[in-house]
């Protein structure tokens, strides 16, 4: 008789807990490395614990719609950002936010910094 097939889930909570432990260091000095990042250029950074993005407010480099900025740094610098005003049931709610996710390589994150860094020097 075939075995039915296990859940992601179920797998995942038979990992050791030093997987979990190991994993919630990789993803703090990536959030950490990446929040500082973003508020060397100036932007404020909402913390969101339990979470694999980080949230931060447009406004103080002179943006305050979070759709036409995400598609401006995805078309100018090639990073991509998530526009928060998506998750509000008012869309004017929450357009001076976006969202950057760090759940990615070092080497990406890297990247990524790079390249803000060189975009918003010479903005």
């Amino acid at each position: 008789m075939p075995m039915a097939p296990v859940s992601a889930m179920a797998f995942a909570i038979g990992f050791p807990d030093s997987y979990y432990q190991a994993l919630l260091a990789d993803y703090t000095k990536k959030r950490n490395r990446l929040s500082d990042a973003l508020a060397g250029l100036g932007l404020q950074v909402y913390s969101t614990p339990g979470t694999y993005y980080l949230v931060a407010d447009i406004r103080s480099l002179g943006f305050d719609d979070d759709v036409s900025f995400c598609r401006m740094l995805t078309e100018k610098a090639g990073v991509a950002a998530i526009p928060c005003s998506c998750f509000w049931n008012n869309r004017s709610r929450g357009k001076e936010l976006v969202r950057f996710c760090f759940c990615k390589k070092d080497e990406t994150l890297d990247e990524a910094i790079k390249r803000l860094t060189a975009f918003f020097g010479r903005c």
